[in-house]
């Protein structure tokens, strides 16, 4: 264990020491009561579960929020999130086990406890506060603690989330036979962040126990990235530090990426992500009516930082694209032609785009699913034949699970409600959107454009 880990474990035996001092272990038992077993069947729920965590500080990144209101926080959490976690280490995270109970009291969702647990007595302090669940961190446990403590939480009738990192801690998690293994992001060792923690760990989980991704969920596009592995997300600093935590909370709940496509101009790129767009388009397609100039291109790029904009090529060679891409400095590519499998590989991470004439249109997101991160599936303008494109976008991405897919073509705020719903496939994880959102072409009309995004999130953006 690195040195802050050590001496936070270290700190930690001696807290819990002075503590059994104060109130005897008798005296934490009497009247003690088992939990009511809701922890399981809340994060067991389709679609996306949140855990929303109510953490004001951490050791690597400091103060997170100066002022925590917990009875507002608990009725947010309570309205949009699957349960709540609740630090309750005080010194190094700024929480409490009296913040636990009356976050228990307050939320109608379940609370899980969320510290450095190593003696029996912490469980019995966490169930006394009400929660529902109990992390239990492998990488500073003994094993035989490790089910002395496992053991412990779940004869209270709380759920033990296990929390791993490494494949060697996720093989002796397995040995509990848990309901619930938590993969942390966060190195321990290093505290950077990595989502291919999740990646690695998740697909090696056995069906039947829920899998939680932690650290590291920032955005939408975390969630998109992790969604065909799991949907139960623990999500704490991103929480504490946005502006709104609750538009923040309902954006991670309804995870839908939406590109606003054809943007000409710094002012509407910088307009429309502030309005809660994930991804800008700009065109360099030759013969479009918004195609951008090189010039305006940078400072698009410039405007809203390059990891948000997508550059759309039709049928242009890998050269002039790559020297577009290393000067632009935007992220991702999106392929409008002819162009093969091998040049999606090529131009990774790109966007295949496929227009859906017939049912054996869609077929061909199959030739370059292991290639592209998204393929884009446009429906051609005067094609209303939204369903049989629906049934068969279905049919094929539940037998292809890692095809995640946009929807796109004739979008507006007035049927892309209707549109996404109509996908029941999990791997839809965004639309499309230009035409929609203008009156002139090349020139975005806000109020339509927040129209849109209030359809297509589920109100998860600012009105």
């Amino acid at each position: 264990m690195p040195n802050i880990l050590s001496q936070i474990v270290e700190e930690k035996y001696a807290e819990v020491a002075a503590r059994k001092l104060a109130c005897p272990l008798a005296e934490l038992q009497a009247d003690l009561k088992t939990a009511a077993g809701t922890f399981l069947s809340a994060l067991q729920k389709d679609g996306v579960r949140i855990i929303g965590e109510i953490k004001p500080k951490s050791p690597s990144a400091g103060q997170l929020s100066a002022a925590i209101d917990l009875g507002h926080l608990s009725k947010v959490y309570s309205e949009q999130a699957a349960a709540i976690s609740v630090l309750t280490d005080t010194k190094y995270f700024g929480g409490s086990l009296s913040a636990l109970e009356d976050v228990s009291a307050r939320s109608s969702v379940p609370t899980l406890c969320k510290d450095f647990i190593l003696d029996e007595y912490q469980v019995l302090e966490a169930r006394r506060a009400g929660a529902e669940a109990v992390l239990l961190i492998v990488k500073i446990l003994e094993y035989n603690q490790l089910k002395l403590l496992h053991k412990s939480i779940s004869a209270l009738n709380m759920v033990a989330v296990v929390e791993v990192q490494t494949d060697l801690e996720l093989a002796s998690a397995l040995t509990l036979n848990p309901k619930v293994i938590l993969v942390n992001n966060r190195n321990l060792d290093t505290f950077e962040i990595d989502l291919a923690t999740s990646e690695r760990l998740i697909p090696k989980i056995p069906p039947g126990i829920i899998a939680i991704s932690a650290s590291g969920i920032e955005n939408t596009q975390d969630i998109v990235r992790l969604r065909h592995l799991t949907n139960v997300f623990l999500v704490g600093s991103s929480l504490m530090t946005a502006p709104d935590i609750e538009v923040k909370l309902r954006a991670l709940c309804n995870p839908i990426l939406v590109k606003i496509c054809g943007i000409t101009s710094a002012i509407d790129a910088s307009a429309v992500v502030s309005l809660g767009a994930d991804l800008v388009g700009i065109i360099f397609a030759e013969n479009s009516t918004r195609r951008v100039s090189p010039e305006q291109a940078k400072y698009i790029c410039q405007a809203v930082g390059g990891e948000k904009v997508v550059a759309v090529f039709q049928n242009q060679t890998v050269q002039e694209i790559w020297e577009l891409r290393e000067s632009m400095g935007f992220r991702y590519v999106q392929l409008h032609g002819e162009e093969s499998p091998d040049i999606a590989r090529a131009l990774h991470p790109c966007i295949k785009a496929i227009t859906v004439f017939k049912p054996d249109d869609v077929k061909h997101a199959l030739d370059y699913a292991q290639y592209a991160e998204y393929v884009l599936f446009d429906r051609p303008k005067g094609l209303n034949a939204l369903q049989w494109i629906s049934d068969t976008i279905n049919s094929l991405n539940h037998n292809q699970p890692t095809t995640k897919f946009f929807l796109a073509g004739g979008l507006a705020a007035s049927n892309v409600r209707h549109s996404i719903d109509s996908i029941t496939s999990p791997n839809l994880v965004g639309v499309d959107v230009a035409t929609g959102t203008e009156c002139v072409p090349g020139v975005k009309d806000l109020r339509l454009v927040r129209k849109f995004l209030l359809e297509a999130k589920g109100d998860a953006v600012t009105r």
